[in-house]
């Protein structure tokens, strides 16, 4: 199924806007992905019209399934070499070696008539697949072998973080093909604008204050944050195990505050035993998988945001925190370090097991008005780079600009 064009209106006959196919996961699926080409679609001006093609399951499919994918690498032959060709491919894909052939060949595909320009952009990115891809010996070789060749009509190739450039040349890409980017996230989640209570002192007029408490920005009540928040998949590798245990050793010396872990996934039922058998297990709340106001409410309640992953690209969840005025309290893995400055909108983990987030926490909690000095910091470094509107239109003008440069 294709999602209908960007409901703006393009420009007349005589200045055709650029056609732009992005292929994504269906809009009704839930993941970062979806997401992503949501917000661009939403977001593009009218010298870009976009289109949503969307592969793999649809909502009440089954998992994996070989005929499935047939119909996809079909659909978009057809849709290839139809009349209305796209100026513009944008493919999405993980660095997983699951999902990498199955994007790879639709990279092939494009070759049967090819777009002015084709941009990729690497989601997710797992080490164990670079480790692979990386390895001496004649796996090693024919893997990036095949991963050139994949990429080799792709003009831009764009991830979220510089170790993962550097692996890409190490591939043999050439660096002027690679580069850096950002995800986003949707500003429309907080009604297009920075919560009043997250503005710097020197922006706050001096009748937005009341009793030394911050007022409500949309969606929340005023009053001080005291919410410690954990949203992310229950997966391995979150490290969400060792902040309920992290959280349970600081309570007692902490009462005011509360950790909520919102996210679903496999490790639910365990980490719902964790947090029955902690000390602090009535100062913990699992709300479930968190969307639209709940989740808007829940970002904007949180003092510290709190993220203990082994690995990441760049978390969206990571963005929408910060946006919403959450100090950030995360390990250096990915793309983080790219957005969070120590010190200024938060801090990094030294260690991601129970006692280095206990002792990190304990300093932060300390000092909650450091923390919510962080936040308001955290909150216009993401409205200023990675709100969705500024995002899209960067990528925008990398449309406009590779589509022409191709033309010439």
């Amino acid at each position: 199924m294709i999602d209908p064009p960007s409901d703006r209106d393009p420009p007349g006959p005589a200045s055709r806007p650029l056609r732009l196919l992005l292929l994504s996961p269906a809009a009704e699926m839930p993941g970062g992905v979806a997401e992503y080409v949501g917000m661009i679609l939403h977001c593009l001006s009218p010298a870009v019209v976009g289109e949503r093609f969307a592969i793999g399951r649809r909502p009440g499919e089954g998992g994996h399934s070989p005929w499935r994918m047939l119909r996809d690498y079909l659909r978009f032959a057809v849709r290839l070499l139809g009349r209305d060709r796209p100026d513009v491919l944008h493919v999405n894909p993980t660095l997983d070696r699951n999902a990498l052939p199955r994007d790879a060949l639709f990279l092939v595909l494009a070759r049967l008539r090819r777009p002015r320009a084709v941009i990729v952009t690497f989601h997710g990115w797992r080490q164990g697949t670079e480790r692979r891809l990386l390895s001496p010996g004649p796996t090693g070789a024919v893997l990036r072998l095949g991963m050139r060749l994949a990429l080799r009509g792709a003009d831009r190739v764009q991830v979220l973080a510089e170790p993962y450039r550097q692996a890409l040349l190490k591939l043999g890409l050439e660096a002027e093909r690679v580069a850096t980017t950002s995800t986003m996230f949707d500003g429309r989640l907080f009604g297009g604008r920075l919560p009043d209570d997250r503005l710097s002192d020197d922006r706050l007029s001096d009748d937005r204050l009341s009793d030394g408490e911050a007022p409500a920005g949309p969606g929340r009540e005023a009053g001080p944050r005291r919410r410690i928040l954990f949203l992310s998949r229950f997966v391995a590798g979150k490290g969400g195990a060792e902040l309920i245990e992290a959280f349970g050793v600081l309570h007692a010396a902490f009462p005011e505050f509360r950790l909520t872990m919102a996210g679903d996934g496999p490790l639910a039922a365990e980490w719902r035993q964790l947090a029955a058998a902690s000390p602090a297990r009535a100062a913990i709340d699992f709300p479930g998988y968190v969307s639209g106001a709940a989740k808007a409410r829940l970002l904007q309640d949180a003092l510290l945001f709190v993220l203990p992953s082994a690995t990441e690209g760049m978390p969206v969840s990571l963005l929408e925190a910060m946006a919403a005025g959450a100090a950030a309290l995360v390990t250096p893995v990915g793309g983080i370090p790219l957005v969070v400055r120590p010190g200024q909108t938060g801090a990094f983990l030294e260690t991601a097991d129970a006692a280095g987030i206990a002792a990190a926490l304990r300093d932060m909690l300390a000092s909650p008005g450091l923390v919510e000095g962080m936040g308001r910091a955290a909150a216009e470094l993401a409205w200023q780079h990675y709100e969705s509107a500024q995002v899209v239109a960067r990528l925008e003008r990398l449309y406009l600009e590779t589509a022409a440069a191709r033309r010439r």
